[in-house]
């Protein structure tokens, strides 16, 4: 009877500290990204991604994140760049939309671009 009471009280301990720890560390994780969601640019330009930001406390979590960057410099059109971040069984997704446009000028034109980012095309 006592190693049953003993095993009960054992396991829901662990169970209680594995929740407690889950819990704080999704509290405390970051994942953003740098700059902008939204971004333009002009044919084969040089630009290069900003990236993002994943963190748990001070550990740096950069090796749990898959990047999906399906952007095609050399096409104008509209595309998305994937952020997933798998930790702790969980799955967490940032996404920074790309415009590429022929023309820096007449991008505000001839793409749908939220007024506040207009200000930064020119």
């Amino acid at each position: 009877m006592k190693k049953t009471s003993l095993f009960i009280y054992l396991l829901l301990l662990f169970c209680l500290c594995t929740f407690v720890v889950v819990f704080i560390v999704s509290e405390k994780t970051t994942f953003e990204l740098k700059g902008k969601s939204i971004v333009t640019t002009t044919v084969n330009s040089e630009y290069v991604d900003e990236g993002f930001t994943a963190r748990v406390f001070n550990k740096d979590l950069s090796t749990y994140v898959q990047v999906k960057n399906k952007v095609d410099y050399t096409k104008p059109g509209t595309y998305t760049i994937n952020y997933y971040l798998t930790y702790m069984g969980k799955i967490s997704m940032l996404t920074r939309t790309v415009y590429v446009v022929d023309n820096i000028d007449d991008a505000i034109f001839s793409i749908n671009v939220p007024y506040e980012e207009e200000e930064n095309l020119k």
